[in-house]
C-alpha cells in the first residue's frame, strides 16, 4: 500500500490502543523517544505522532523500519503486525484511551511514596554507593537503566545479581499495583537528563546482525569481561578482589537498555562516577581501538542477545 494508507482490517478500537500503550512499556520506546514530558532526546518526539504521521505509515515502520526507510537508524524490534498496527492506534489516536497513559503523574506519585515508605533511599540513596561495592547499588538514574518489566519482575521478586555479597534486597512483597507505581515513578522522575546520542552506533545494539554478534562475543572475551562480571554460581578464588567485581551479564539482553549500555561502554565516568569500570572504546571522546565504533556496537549488540538462562556461548 502506498506510504499514509490505513492499517489494514478492522478499525482500531479502544482495547487496541491500550495494547498499543502496553507495547511502548515493553519495548521501551522511551530509551530513545521523549514522550509524555520524559525519555530519550535521541529520536524523534512521540507526542507529536498524532499531528504530523499517519498510522497506516506509522504500523509498517515500526514493524520493519529499513524496508519503509532504508537509511533510518531506527532498530526492528521485532514487533508483531498486530503489535505495530496496536501501537500506530495509541501513537496516532486523538487521545489517549482512559486509564491508558503510561506513566500517569499519580502513579509515578503513588510509586515515591512507596519509594519513601520503605526507605529504599537509606541503602541505594546518593551517587557515593559506587565508593562502597559491597553494598546495594545507586539508584540515581534507574529509569535509564533498566527495562521496566525486568524491573517490575525484580520488585516483586529479587534476584541475585552479586552472589558474593552478602547484604540481599528484601522482598517487600509488593502486589502488582505496587511494583507497577515504583516502576513508573523510576520511568518518570529518575532519569539522567544529560543523556545523549552519541553516535550511529545507538541503533545498533539491538539491530546486531549473527556475524556482529558473534564479534561481539570473540571481544568480550578478548576483554576479558567476564574476570569483573563472573557468571551466577561461578568458582572465585580466595584472593579474588571482590571489590572489583560487577553484576553477572546473564540476563543483559532481558534486564539493561540498549542505549544505556551503549552509553556506560562507551564513558563510564560520567555514568558512574568513580567507578572502576576501564575505558576500552573511548577516552575524552577519543578512539582508543581501531574501528572503536564498531567494536562498541559489536560489544552492546551481543550483550542485548543474553537472557535468563542462556550461557555466555558464541552464538552459532
Amino acid at each position: 500500500p502506498p506510504p499514509g494508507a490505513a492499517p489494514r482490517g478492522r478499525p482500531a478500537t479502544e482495547k487496541d490502543k491500550n495494547e498499543g500503550f502496553q507495547l511502548l512499556l515493553r519495548y521501551a520506546c522511551r530509551a530513545c523517544h521523549p514522550f509524555d514530558e520524559s525519555g530519550g532526546v535521541v529520536a524523534p518526539d512521540l507526542d507529536a505522532v498524532r499531528e504530523r504521521l499517519k498510522a497506516g505509515w506509522v504500523a509498517r515502520f515500526i514493524e520493519a523500519p529499513q524496508s519503509v526507510d532504508p537509511g533510518s537508524p531506527m532498530i526492528k524490534l521485532g514487533v508483531s503486525a498486530a503489535g505495530s498496527r496496536q501501537i500506530a492506534a495509541a501513537l496516532s489516536g486523538d487521545e489517549a484511551p482512559a486509564g491508558a497513559e503510561p506513566f500517569p503523574p499519580a502513579a509515578a506519585s503513588k510509586g515515591e511514596t512507596l519509594y519513601a515508605g520503605l526507605a529504599c533511599a537509606g541503602c541505594h540513596g546518593g551517587r557515593q554507593t559506587w565508593a562502597r561495592p559491597e553494598g546495594p547499588p545507586d539508584l540515581t538514574h534507574i529509569g535509564d537503566k533498566f527495562q521496566p518489566d525486568w524491573l517490575r519482575a525484580f520488585l516483586q521478586k529479587p534476584s541475585t545479581m552479586r552472589f558474593w555479597l552478602k547484604v540481599r534486597m528484601p522482598d517487600f512483597r509488593l502486589n502488582d499495583g505496587e511494583a507497577d507505581a515504583v516502576v513508573r515513578y523510576f520511568l518518570r522522575q529518575r532519569r539522567d537528563v544529560n543523556a545523549r546520542a552519541s553516535s550511529p552506533a545507538e541503533g545498533a545494539a539491538s539491530a546486531a546482525t549473527p556475524a556482529g554478534i558473534g564479534r561481539g562475543k570473540i571481544l568480550f572475551d578478548e576483554y576479558e569481561c567476564a574476570k569483573c562480571h563472573p557468571a551466577l554460581g561461578a568458582s572465585l578464588k580466595p584472593e579474588e578482589d571482590l571489590a572489583s567485581l560487577a553484576p553477572s551479564l546473564h540476563d543483559a539482553g532481558s534486564r539493561l537498555r540498549p542505549g544505556w549500555v551503549l552509553r556506560f561502554l562507551r564513558d563510564p565516568q560520567p555514568v558512574y562516577p568513580g567507578t572502576k569500570m576501564p575505558n576500552f572504546f573511548f577516552d575524552s571522546g577519543q578512539p582508543i581501538e581501531e574501528d572503536a565504533e564498531a567494536k562498541l556496537a559489536a560489544v552492546a549488540g551481543y550483550l542485548m542477545t543474553l537472557r535468563q538462562g542462556q550461557s555466555l556461548r558464541s552464538p552459532k
